[in-house]
């Protein structure tokens, strides 16, 4: 609903303005307005950027929760919670499809400073 999603939009932009407002140097706090970005921006650019920004970051929250869940620094049940919460704002439950996988280091076909 349009009102709904307004009133998330508005109250979102003031929490963001008074975090970055209290850590304008990027020094402690201000790190919260990063979840979902690493492992979002790592999804874009596998896509080759066909996947939408918002459900890319949406797709890293998902992984970050499920992965500080796996280390024992989020609370058990976090990561069901905010499925919830992304479905109920109408974001894809499953992770965007991309033709390309996370691999655990580079590809040793690609040339490093002129070796193979």
């Amino acid at each position: 609903d349009l009102e709904t999603t307004t009133e998330l939009i508005a109250r979102s932009v003031r929490i963001k303005a008074d975090v970055v407002q209290d850590d304008p140097e990027e020094r402690g706090a201000r790190a919260i307005l990063n979840f979902g970005h690493t492992f979002g921006h790592a999804l874009e650019s596998l896509s080759g950027f066909s996947v939408l920004h918002g459900e890319a970051v949406a797709a890293g929250m998902r992984v970050e929760a499920r992965l500080g869940e796996s280390l024992g620094i989020t609370r058990e049940g976090a990561g069901t919670r905010l499925d919830r919460i992304l479905e109920a704002c109408g974001l894809p439950s499953s992770r965007p499809s991309t033709s390309t996988t996370f691999s655990s280091g580079p590809d040793p076909t690609r040339r490093s400073a002129g070796a193979v």
